[in-house]
C-alpha cells in the first residue's frame, strides 16, 4: 500500500488541503503549530476510523474554525493492480461515515489496502501514524513491522 493522496477539509489546523506523496518516502518538516500533527492525525483517521490522541474531544474541537462537517479522503496504490482505492471519512454531527471509491463501508476497509497476512492492521497503522509509537518499538519490532507493509515479511 501507498498513499498517493491525502485531501484534508475542515479538520484540526486544515480548512482545505491537498497533499500528492509522489516518493517513496516523504517527510514532514515545519514549525511548532503548523499543522505536522493535524497531517498525522488525519492520515490515522483515513486508516483507521478515528484518532486515539484526541479520543474525547467533542465535534467541534476537531473541526476547522466554525466547520460544521469535516473530511479526509486518502487515494492509495494498491500492489499487483493499476487500480488506485479511495477511502474518504467524513465527521458530521451524527458521526463519522467512511466511503470507498464512492460507496458506503459495508466491511473492513482494511481488506482494501492492508497486506495479507498483516496482523491488527488498525494497531500497526496507529504506529505508523505516531512515529515515538514507532520509535518504542525494539529494533527486530520495528523491521517486521516495515517489512510487513511492503510486504517482504
Amino acid at each position: 500500500m501507498k498513499i498517493q493522496t491525502v485531501e484534508i477539509e475542515n479538520l484540526l489546523a486544515y480548512r482545505q488541503a491537498t497533499l500528492t506523496l509522489d516518493r517513496p518516502v516523504s517527510l514532514v518538516l515545519g514549525l511548532n503549530e503548523t499543522g505536522k500533527s493535524s497531517l498525522a492525525s488525519a492520515l490515522e483517521l483515513g486508516l483507521t476510523g478515528s484518532v486515539l490522541r484526541l479520543a474525547g474531544l467533542g465535534l467541534d474541537e476537531l473541526l476547522h474554525g466554525d466547520a460544521k462537517d469535516g473530511s479526509v479522503t486518502l487515494t492509495l496504490a494498491r500492489p499487483g493492480t493499476d487500480k488506485p482505492v479511495a477511502i474518504a471519512r467524513r465527521l458530521t454531527g451524527r458521526g463519522t461515515s467512511t466511503h470507498v471509491n464512492g460507496h458506503p463501508a459495508t466491511k473492513g476497509v482494511y481488506d482494501f489496502f492492508a497486506p495479507a497476512g498483516l496482523a491488527q492492521p488498525e494497531s500497526v497503522l496507529r504506529v505508523l501514524c505516531n512515529v515515538s509509537g514507532f520509535f518504542d518499538l525494539k529494533p527486530e519490532k520495528q523491521k517486521e513491522l516495515l517489512l510487513a507493509m511492503v510486504d517482504q515479511a
